[in-house]
Formats: C-alpha cells, structure tokens, sequence
C-alpha cells in the first residue's frame, strides 16, 4: 500500500511541474506567441545581468530536462524494456524540443538533436564522475551555447 501512495505522490509530483514549468512555453508556441529575446547589453552591469539569465536558465532547463524528468520517469517506469526506456529517456528530449516552440519549428528539431547530444554527455560524465559535476558542466556547456546563440544569431 506504501508502494502505491509513493508512486501517486511522485505521479501528481510530476503532473505539476509539467503544468507549471512546461506546458506555459509549449502553449506559447502553440498560439503563436512570439519569443521574447534579451536585447544586447550595451553596459557592464547589463552584461552581467544577460550572462546571469542565461545562466540561471540553462541550468534551470538541465535541472528539469536532464535530472528531473528522467529520475521521476524512471521512478514511474520501473519496469526494464524498451517501453520503459522511450519513457525515461526520449519523453525529456522531446518536452524539452517542443518547449522550443515559440521560436519556430526549425529549432525544435534542433533542441530535439541538442537534448540527445546534452543527455548524451550528462550520462557519460556522470557515470565517469558524479551527479554534481555532470550537471555542473552539462549547466555550463548549454550557458556557453546560450551565450553564442544570442552572440551569432539575434545580435
């Protein structure tokens, strides 16, 4: 009976941090509600707050996509097969694709590749290291992918 409260506390658990986290981009996207994109810092202090945004949410999307859904999924889907693995691993990479959006078709299916590639190098880094370091770096990889995004494409 534990077993069955535990496993619909993780399920609600996880119902609402989709509702609250990802279905708002998902619905933006989807009614057509364009991207808002920082515009470029013309000082220091706007740097540091652009660099900090960035930062913050890199690391929140790795947090969600790449530690969260996974580790709650498989909570879930404990079962071993193939069922179980399309749950707890492609689910997150296509949430965190179509969180995309609102920025166009075109980068979803470049989030889906960069969400393969991303939890691709968290599993192996935290298989060689811990879970710490693998998000750390992994938060640091997607920040300095932001931050040439923006560099290259928007400014």
């Amino acid at each position: 009976m534990k077993h069955l409260y535990s496993r619909l506390y993780y399920f609600f658990e996880l119902l609402a941090v989709i509702v609250l986290f990802i279905v708002p981009p998902i619905m933006r996207g989807i009614y057509g509600i364009e991207a808002v994109y920082p515009t470029k810092p013309e000082s220091l202090s706007a740097f540091l707050y652009f660099l900090c945004l960035v930062c913050f949410s890199a690391g929140f999307e790795e947090l969600l996509y790449r530690l969260y859904l996974p580790y709650r999924l498989k909570t879930l889907f404990s079962s071993k097969g193939s069922v179980s693995f399309i749950c707890v691993e492609a689910v997150p990479i296509a949430l965190f694709a179509v969180a995309h959006l609102q920025a166009g078709w075109g980068t979803v299916i470049y989030a889906a590749f960069a969400g393969l590639l991303f939890r691709s190098i968290f599993c192996a880094v935290q298989k060689k290291y811990t879970l710490a370091v693998a998000m750390l770096s992994l938060s640091l990889i997607h920040s300095i992918h932001n931050l040439c995004s923006y560099y290259l494409f928007l400014f």
